[in-house]
């Protein structure tokens, strides 16, 4: 008994086909005649389906990675009696975090133009995504137009048998970075050392006014990412340090940049730090000075 072309809506095609194919001696094929997506999240609870002429809501960042925990994909389909192979070759890849799909597209050497092959060209494509468990969503808006043209240089030039075309991308997570210190003045450096040649008369360097003592580089927070299969890209967790410069007076003074805090000096003297912060001092405190070095006072 010949195949009765069917018409069902199932999450898993292939799974589909092969429950069709077990009941016929038939080769069967299946084409997607339609799909949608059916998101829901946990707080706050909700879920929503989005049909095709909706999906343009997704090529927004935001809305893709974070209005919903779950995202599947349900699909229309067709199946049908197999009666011809098709006369090229689609293969995808993908980077290591699935978020840039591309496809490469190889004719074979008997390649002859067919007023369908628009068709099965994303046929084809379609089908590898649901094979491999990519969602049919945020593809390249300029795909269609891509193939349009690959389909009229291959009518104007025989020679030409491939082409790579992007397919879709995701939202790339983008890391933490952490907040720096940078210190250009140590307050606790010994003003005396016994490895230094005093006739140098480079010991005992005081501050100069408006001297960059140290810096405080701002963190930056990371964005969360969603690949094509719909899946979170979480960030790695990350220690901060925390601003650990508290100014004790008007003899240090601060520059806001857009990515940090510079602390200068304001007065010529020496760095000091108490129970009160940091300040710059006239006279150098008798614990910056190496004792073992100077002999008895």
């Amino acid at each position: 008994m010949n195949f009765q072309v069917k018409t069902l809506e199932t999450f898993n095609p292939f799974e589909s086909l092969n429950h069709e194919q077990a009941n016929t001696e038939q080769i069967l094929d299946f084409r997607v005649i339609d799909f949608k997506l059916l998101c829901s999240s946990v707080k706050p609870a909700k879920t929503k389906t989005y049909e095709r002429k909706d999906f343009d809501l997704f090529y927004a960042d935001d809305f893709f990675v974070k209005n919903y925990n779950t995202i599947v994909q349900k699909f229309l389909i067709e199946i049908y009696p197999k009666k011809q192979s098709f006369p090229f070759t689609v293969k995808l890849r993908s980077n290591s975090n699935l978020t840039h799909l591309k496809a490469s597209i190889n004719l074979t050497e008997n390649f002859k133009y067919y007023p369908n092959l628009k068709f099965d060209i994303l046929q084809n494509i379609y089908k590898i995504m649901i094979k491999q468990k990519f969602l049919i969503l945020r593809l390249d808006k300029n795909l269609f137009d891509k193939i349009d043209d690959f389909i009229l240089s291959i009518q104007k030039s025989p020679s030409i048998k491939e082409i790579e075309l992007e397919i879709a991308k995701g939202v790339d997570k983008i890391e933490h970075k952490s907040d720096e210190i940078i210190y250009h003045r140590d307050v606790n450096e010994e003003c005396f050392d016994e490895n230094i040649n005093y006739d140098e008369g480079n010991y005992c360097k005081p501050i100069e006014k408006n001297e960059l003592l140290f810096e405080y580089i701002y963190r930056i927070l990371g964005k969360e990412g969603r690949n094509l299969r719909g899946e979170i890209l979480h960030l790695n967790p990350i220690a901060f340090l925390d601003n650990p410069f508290i100014i004790k007076d008007e003899s240090i003074y601060t520059e806001e940049l857009e990515d940090r805090i510079k602390y200068f000096s304001a007065n010529y003297g020496f760095l000091n730090k108490d129970h009160s912060g940091y300040s710059v001092i006239n006279n150098l405190k008798l614990s910056q000075i190496g004792l073992k070095t100077t002999g008895s006072i």
